[in-house]
C-alpha cells in the first residue's frame, strides 16, 4: 500500500472507530453524546478516569472491543509513520503534493 493510501486509512480507521465507540457508549451507557464521546477517548487512550454512566456486562465488552481496537489502530499508525520517517518517505510525500500544487498554479496560467 502506497504511503498516501495508508495515511488515509490510518485516518478513515481512527474516524470509524471514534464514531462507532462514541454512538455505542450512547447507547450502551444511556448518555448524552458529549459524555459518550468523553467515554470512548478516555478508554481508547487508556486513561481510564472512570465510567461517566452505569455499566453493564455488554458495555465493559463493548470497552474492551475498543480498547484492543484502539491499541491496533495507534500501533499501525506509529509503525507506520515510523517507516515512512525511516525509508525517507514523508519527505517524498511533502515534495510530491507541493509539486501537485505547483503544477496546478501553472495549469492556470
Amino acid at each position: 500500500m502506497d504511503e498516501k493510501r495508508k495515511l488515509k486509512f490510518i485516518l478513515y480507521a481512527f474516524s470509524l472507530l471514534l464514531i462507532i465507540g462514541t454512538v455505542g457508549y450512547r447507547i450502551l451507557l444511556y448518555v448524552d453524546i458529549v459524555d459518550a464521546l468523553y467515554m470512548k477517548v478516555i478508554t481508547v487512550s487508556t486513561v481510564g478516569f472512570g465510567e461517566v454512566g452505569t455499566t453493564s456486562n455488554t458495555s465493559e465488552i463493548f470497552s474492551v472491543i475498543m480498547i484492543f481496537l484502539g491499541v491496533d489502530i495507534v500501533n499501525y499508525a506509529f509503525t507506520s509513520i515510523v517507516a515512512m520517517f525511516v525509508e525517507g518517505k514523508v519527505s517524498d510525500l511533502w515534495k510530491g503534493s507541493k509539486l501537485k500544487y505547483q503544477e496546478k498554479l501553472v495549469s492556470l496560467f
